[in-house]
């Protein structure tokens, strides 16, 4: 009889999580999220226009205005870009633009997001890299750092400053995310519930499988952010 109560209960609380899950699913509004997405966009369009002009008025300002697009775009992105793409469904052959719509690959959703954040860059050639390409455009070339061990990435980084730095895996590419008090995965998985996650490093399936990492710190790259502020393109590099 006990066992009978508690079988009965266990399936009573499986069948809960499964309709709360279903509910949480039909409420999201995928058509609403893009409206939103078009919004932020459009707000990171119009500041890096002003910035723009500011450089255009007082180019003497430069190397303020790097400082400035660095910081603004690390909160941009991890609190806007990133957090609007997360639970996109990740798929090997995923070209989406449309964050929650459509299907997304590794490469894609690092060169995409870019795009979004306000970059002039080549979003589909440059996807379709070796991460280590999507690195070497991306990040100036004393930023990188090659490791077989993921221990090894966890402790350099650990003296590294708080930023968005771009790796590369055996068969993969994403961001890592340093808070300083924290170091978070994001990307486009192809593990777990195979879509945009944020995981805690120690906590990726995807990172300890690995056998290879490349990393670079994406915004302490100076020729980026001068690229961002003018609005120039940047250009792939081999």
């Amino acid at each position: 009889m006990n066992r009978l109560l508690i079988w009965t209960t266990i399936i009573s609380i499986a069948i809960c999580i499964v309709i709360r899950e279903y509910v949480v699913y039909e409420k999201f509004d995928v058509e609403t999220h893009l409206v939103a997405y078009g919004a932020v966009r459009n707000t990171i369009h119009e500041k890096r226009l002003d910035y723009e002009k500011e450089w255009k008025e007082h180019a003497q300002d430069l190397p303020r205005l790097q400082t400035m697009a660095r910081e603004y775009l690390y909160t941009t992105l991890t609190n806007a870009i990133f957090t609007s793409w997360y639970g996109t469904t990740w798929d090997f052959n995923g070209i989406t633009e449309k964050p929650r719509k459509g299907k997304i690959a590794c490469g894609y959703f690092v060169t995409t997001t870019l795009k979004h954040a306000g970059f002039s860059l080549p979003r589909v050639k440059l996807a379709q890299q070796a991460a280590s390409i999507i690195i070497k455009t991306l990040c100036l070339k004393k930023s990188i750092k090659t490791f077989n061990k993921l221990e090894q990435l966890k402790a350099y980084l650990d003296k590294q400053p708080e930023g968005i730095y771009i790796v590369g895996l055996d068969t993969h590419v994403g961001y890592l995310w340093n808070t300083r008090q924290a170091l978070y995965f994001v990307h486009a998985s192809y593990s777990g519930n195979r879509q945009v996650s944020k995981e805690l490093w120690n906590a990726s399936v995807v990172l300890s499988k690995s056998k290879l990492f490349m990393v670079g710190n994406l915004l302490d790259n100076v020729d980026l952010m001068n690229h961002w502020i003018k609005g120039t393109a940047v250009v792939m590099q081999k």
